[in-house]
């Protein structure tokens, strides 16, 4: 599965009210034949229990987005960016996993 997702902060009008805030778009790819949650999708392999997307707007003007995805097996991912074009990404790995049952951590800064 190839999954890619856009966060965008708007604000408008809905339902004659004024709003504000973050809107996802989000896509999968899968296997030919697959669906996402219905059919040929690792998450369900990964016994895949929860999927949380956020993003935040800080007092200082920089915003961050995230996800959080947790499951059995050992299944767990988050990454977040920032504005500031850093990303971190971390995974948990159980004893059946290469890495025996540590959470891995990564920072990547982004060269303009």
């Amino acid at each position: 599965m190839l999954y890619l997702t856009q966060t965008w902060e708007v604000e408008g009008t809905v339902l004659g009210k004024s709003v504000r805030g973050f809107m996802f778009w989000e896509e999968a790819y899968m296997y030919p034949g697959g669906r996402l949650y219905v059919e040929k999708d690792p998450l369900h392999d990964a016994q895949y229990t929860s999927w949380y997307s956020w993003a935040t707007r800080w007092d200082d003007g920089t915003t961050e987005v995230g996800h959080f995805l947790l499951g059995g097996k050992s299944f767990g991912v988050g990454v977040v960016s920032s504005s500031s074009g850093e990303i971190s990404f971390a995974e948990r790995h159980g004893p059946d996993r290469p890495h025996g049952g540590r959470c891995l951590a990564h920072r990547y800064p982004l060269r303009p």
